[in-house]
């Protein structure tokens, strides 16, 4: 899959290729925190659009280039970020754009 995001302004998008079984223990650990939701809940999060699961994938890729980065600091709008699936049917984490509700994250 493809996690793309491009803020307002940008020139061009920053683009990730994003596999949810090939993430780092550690960044898999900081998404936990941060939605309070398994590996497991968190990737079906993100296939149901939450923005809380999106806000934290965005953190961590985000983080690995800058390091000092803190989850306040992650703000875009719908419209900014993109997450693409493949013909690869698993895992399921291709993020909708629907609204997502508290109770989806």
């Amino acid at each position: 899959m493809k996690f793309s995001y491009k803020p307002e302004g940008a020139e061009e998008a920053r683009v990730w290729d994003f596999d949810p079984n090939h993430m780092k223990s550690s960044e898999m650990m900081v998404v936990e925190r941060l939605t309070g939701l398994t590996w497991a809940e968190w990737i079906d999060a993100c296939a149901r659009g939450s923005m809380i699961a999106v806000h934290a994938l965005l953190y961590v890729l985000l983080k690995r280039d800058l390091s000092t980065l803190k989850p306040d600091e992650v703000e875009f709008e719908l419209d900014e970020v993109d997450i693409t699936g493949d013909d690869d049917p698993a895992p399921k984490a291709k993020a909708s754009k629907k609204a997502a509700t508290r109770r989806d994250a």
